[in-house]
C-alpha cells in the first residue's frame, strides 16, 4: 500500500523545505511498511535512493542480529568466545549488547578500559568484540558472514562491510569552517576487524548500505517483530523513546538515521552524504520528527532554515577566537606560552576522543587547536632565544 497521495505531497513539501536547511549536498528518504516501500525521494547529490553511503552506527544493530542468529550466548563472559582477550568475567555478550559492559567509550583493542559494569556508556569496543565473537563462532570474517547470512537473504544487494565491493559510493562531506567539503572516506575506513588501534571499527560502524536496502532491513523488523528495548533504554542497537525505535549514525563524511514506528506500521531511513558532528544541524532540525509527524496526520514544526548558519557562524567565531589567541599580550609569559597550548593540546583527551578521531569528525576544531597551540609555543621558544 502506498501513501495517499495528500501525505505523500506533504512529504516533498516539508523534505524540499528541510533538505536546503541542512546544507547536506544529498540526501534519501525511504518509509516503509511491512509489505512496501511507501515513499522513497532523493535530494542534490543522491540522484536515487539506490545509491551506497556510509551508514555508521546503524551497522551496529546488524551486528547484534548476527549475534542472535548464531545462537551466542548472552549471558556468557565475551572470554568464552574470544579466549586471548583479557577483561573481567562481568564483561559478557549482553552487557557488549547494551553498553553496559564498563568499557570505557574511549577505549580500542590495543588500549581495552574496563570501568565497573551496568551503568551505560556507549562504546564502539562493544560493538567491535561482537564482531569478533561473530568471527570466532562462525570461522568467517565479518563483512563475509554479514553478506552471505544477513544481507543477501533479507536482498540487501547493495549492502557491504568491504568498500573494495562499492563502485558508486556517494562522496561524503565535512563541514569545514561552515562549508560542506568533499571527504575521502577511503583514508579512515578499517581494512581488517583486527585493528587494534582503530577506535571504530567494521562491525561497529562501517557497513555501507543504501536508503532502498535500509528499508528493505526495516521490513524484517516490521515483519518479524520489533526490537524489545525498555523505554528510554538501549538494546541490541537500538534506543527506544516512547513509541520511537531508533538508531543514529556518524561517519567520516556521513550521516544516517532509521528509526521503527510499531503503532504506525513504518520504518523511515533517512541517509546523508555530509557529517556535521559539531553544529549537529541534522538532530537540531528533527527531520525525523517533522515525517513522524507527517505520518501520523499531525502538523509538522516550522523547519527552522537559519539554523545551521548561526550554529556554524557560533563556531566559526570559536575556531577563529582559539587562533588568534597568540596575538594577545600577556604579562604571565610562561602560563601564556606553555601552560595555554598544553591546555589547548589536551582538549581531545578531555573529551575522551583520540586525534584521528577529531580530525575525521571535527578537523576545523584540530587546525584551530593545533595552530594557537604551535604558534604560542613558538612564541615562547623565541622569547627565550632573545633573553640568552
Amino acid at each position: 500500500m502506498s501513501l495517499s497521495t495528500s501525505v505523500a505531497a506533504l512529504l516533498d513539501a516539508y523534505m524540499s523545505e528541510v533538505f536546503p536547511a541542512t546544507h547536506a549536498p544529498g540526501m534519501q528518504v525511504v518509509v516503509v511498511d511491512k509489505d512496501s516501500v511507501r515513499y522513497a525521494r532523493a535530494f542534490g547529490d543522491a540522484v536515487s535512493t539506490n545509491q551506497v553511503t556510509g551508514i555508521g552506527s546503524l551497522t551496529k544493530s546488524m551486528t547484534a542480529l548476527a549475534i542472535q542468529q548464531l545462537g551466542v550466548d548472552r549471558q556468557a563472559p565475551v572470554t568464552q568466545y574470544l579466549a586471548n582477550l583479557h577483561v573481567p568475567d562481568w564483561v559478557t555478550i549482553d552487557r557488549l549488547l547494551t553498553h553496559t559492559s564498563g568499557i570505557a567509550t574511549q577505549a580500542t583493542l590495543d588500549n581495552i578500559i574496563v570501568n565497573a559494569p551496568g551503568a551505560f556508556e556507549y562504546a564502539n569496543l562493544n560493538y567491535h568484540l561482537l564482531g569478533l565473537v561473530i568471527q570466532a563462532v562462525s570461522g568467517e570474517n565479518y563483512d563475509y558472514y554479514m553478506r552471505k547470512h544477513v544481507f543477501e537473504p533479507l536482498g540487501m544487494w547493495n549492502t557491504t562491510a568491504d568498500l573494495g565491493r562499492v563502485t558508486d559510493l556517494l562522496t561524503g562531506h565535512t563541514v569545514f569552517f561552515g562549508k560542506p567539503v568533499p571527504w575521502r572516506m577511503e583514508r579512515f575506513f578499517p581494512n581488517r576487524m583486527n585493528n587494534e588501534a582503530r577506535w571504530g571499527n567494521l562491525s561497529a560502524g562501517f557497513v555501507l548500505s543504501t536508503a532502498h536496502d535500509m528499508g528493505i532491513y526495516l521490513q524484517h523488523y516490521l515483519n518479524n517483530g520489533v526490537p524489545e528495548v525498555p523505554d528510554g533504554g538501549y538494546r541490541d542497537g537500538w534506543f527506544r523513546d516512547g513509541d520511537r525505535i531508533f538508531h543514529a549514525g556518524s561517519l567520516e563524511g556521513y550521516s544516517s538515521f532509521m528509526m521503527l514506528l510499531p503503532e504506525l506500521g513504518v520504518g523511515v531511513v533517512v541517509l546523508t552524504n555530509m557529517q556535521d558532528y559539531v553544529g549537529n544541524t541534522m538532530s537540531g532540525l528533527r527531520i525525523e520528527a517533522g515525517i513522524t509527524n507527517i505520518l501520523a496526520g499531525r502538523q509538522p514544526s516550522p523547519v527552522d532554515r537559519g539554523l545551521y548558519l548561526r550554529r556554524h557562524g557560533l563556531l566559526s567565531a570559536l575556531y577563529l577566537t582559539i587562533m588568534a589567541l597568540p596575538l594577545v599580550r600577556c604579562r604571565h609569559k610562561t602560563i601564556w606560552n606553555v601552560v595555554l597550548p598544553t591546555a589547548l593540546l589536551s582538549v581531545p583527551r578531555i573529551v575522551k576522543a583520540r586525534w584521528a578521531t577529531v580530525w575525521g569528525f571535527a578537523p576545523n576544531l584540530l587546525v584551530s587547536l593545533v595552530a594557537s597551540a604551535t604558534l604560542l609555543y613558538a612564541g615562547w621558544f623565541t622569547k627565550k632565544t632573545k633573553t640568552r
